[in-house]
């Protein structure tokens, strides 16, 4: 069953806006507003903490909504499940960390890790057999919580995120642009999916 035009150029419409608003308001940031820092470490620890206990919460949540829903229809539960609960942990080692280059390494290591799962929804049906397993989602969230662990634990192993310029590394900015274009991904998956909906 086709949907009605005006789905399809409602869609085009808020993928374009969704795009257009944040480059707008970087251009904004960038043009504008670049000299004036606003630092405020307990408020951001705040926000970011927030942030990762409400990407495990829809993690939870995606995983109990499973069990009410038809099999068919679910199969991207269990990646989207795992993708939120690892941004979620690697977000609150973000959180608990001082302004540093582990700070920064959690934040593209959460974003990484979230896009490239998120990616993975286009591949949810060959996962299938696997992501049956209850272990699914545990295993990315141990992952993460092993990962965030190591490089507290071990200083020495973070990378270098910043230049001595203060500006992002190149290993920063690859992670996010990566990330970036996984979740951009991500998101023909679901628009294809609500347009095949009927």
């Amino acid at each position: 069953m086709s949907r009605p035009r005006n789905i399809v150029a409602w869609t085009i419409i808020g993928t374009a806006f969704s795009v257009l608003v944040p480059v707008l308001g970087l251009a904004i940031c960038c043009l504008w507003l670049s000299d004036i820092r606003q630092v405020h470490v307990p408020l951001h620890a705040l926000m970011e903490c927030v942030g990762g206990l409400i990407a495990l919460a829809i993690s939870f949540t995606l995983i109990v909504e499973r069990q009410y829903r038809t099999a068919g229809s679910t199969q991207h539960y269990r990646v989207l499940a795992a993708a939120f609960a690892s941004m979620g942990i690697l977000d609150l080692f973000h959180a608990a960390a001082d302004p540093s280059d582990y700070f920064v390494f959690m934040r593209a290591s959460a974003s990484f890790a979230g896009g490239v799962l998120f990616g993975l929804t286009w591949a949810s049906s060959r996962l299938a057999s696997y992501s049956r397993r209850a272990t699914f989602e545990l295993s990315f969230t141990v992952a993460a919580l092993v990962y965030g662990s190591a490089f507290l634990i071990v200083p020495s192993w973070v990378p270098s995120m910043k230049l001595a310029t203060g500006d992002f590394s190149l290993l920063a900015m690859s992670l996010n642009l990566l990330s970036g274009m996984f979740f951009l991904i991500a998101a023909a998956f679901f628009v294809r999916r609500f347009l095949n909906a009927g």
